[in-house]
C-alpha cells in the first residue's frame, strides 16, 4: 500500500504508524513486533526487561490507533478585528505567490466511510502527503522507499502548536523552516529571501493561523 504517514512516508495506516512508534520510539513490543529492539545488535543485559513479550496487546494497540484516528483538527484561532482578517489574507496571497501550495496543498477530502465523522470530510491539511527532494545538504536517513534528501511534505495544519521539529525536524521557527527548503523547494526559498520584513510577518501570521 502507498505510504503517506511518517517523515519518510513509509507507513500506510495509522495502525502501522502507531505500532512503529511503540516499537522504535517507546521500546514497547506488540503482537506485530514481538522482539525487543536492540542497540547495535547487542543483547539486552540480564534483568533489564523482566516484562514478557509482547508488552502490549493487540487490543491496546488498536485502541490507541482509533483514538488518534478520531482526533479532530484544532479550530482556527479567533480573529480579533477586521485588520487581523486582512493581515491573514495578505499572508495567504504571499503564500500563493511563493508557490507554497504546490506541495502544501491547502485541503484534501477523505474517502467514503461508513462512519459519518470520517465520511468525505474536507481537511485543511496543507500537505500533499508526498515525498519531495529537499536537497542533499541534510543530516538525515533513508527510508524504505526514500533517499536521505526525500522528506514527506510536513502538514501546516496546527503548526502554531509546535515550536520544534518543523520542516524536516530541524527547524524551530517558521522563518528557519522556509530557509531550510532546498531541492524542489529552492525557488520558494529564494522568493522568500527577497521579501520585506512586513511581508514575511504577514506570511508568518497566516501560517500560524492554520
Amino acid at each position: 500500500r502507498l505510504g503517506r504517514l511518517g517523515h519518510k512516508a513509509y507507513r500506510a495506516t495509522i495502525l502501522e504508524l502507531s505500532e512503529g512508534a511503540f516499537r522504535r520510539s517507546l521500546g514497547l513490543t506488540t503482537p506485530s513486533y514481538s522482539e525487543e529492539e536492540t542497540v547495535n545488535g547487542m543483547p539486552l543485559p540480564p534483568g533489564t526487561d523482566p516484562v514478557p513479550d509482547p508488552e502490549l496487546t493487540q487490543e491496546q494497540v488498536e485502541a490507541v490507533a482509533e483514538y488518534i484516528r478520531f482526533l479532530a483538527p484544532a479550530a482556527p484561532p479567533p480573529l480579533e478585528s477586521e485588520a487581523a482578517r486582512d493581515t491573514l489574507e495578505w499572508g495567504r496571497q504571499i503564500f500563493v505567490q511563493l508557490g507554497c501550495p504546490a506541495c502544501h496543498v491547502p485541503s484534501m477530502t477523505t474517502g467514503p466511510n461508513e462512519i459519518e465523522a470520517l465520511d468525505r470530510k474536507t481537511v485543511f491539511l496543507y500537505s500533499d502527503l508526498l515525498l519531495h527532494d529537499l536537497g542533499a545538504d541534510r543530516p538525515t536517513i533513508c527510508g524504505p522507499t526514500a533517499t536521505p534528501a526525500e522528506v514527506r511534505t510536513a502538514r501546516l495544519m496546527g503548526v502554531r502548536f509546535r515550536d520544534v521539529n518543523m520542516h524536516d525536524s530541524r527547524a524551530v521557527s517558521v522563518d528557519q523552516a522556509i530557509r531550510l527548503h532546498g531541492g524542489e523547494a529552492a525557488m520558494a526559498r529564494e522568493r522568500y529571501s527577497i521579501l520585506g520584513g512586513a511581508e514575511r510577518g504577514f506570511l508568518r501570521r497566516f501560517i500560524l493561523s492554520l
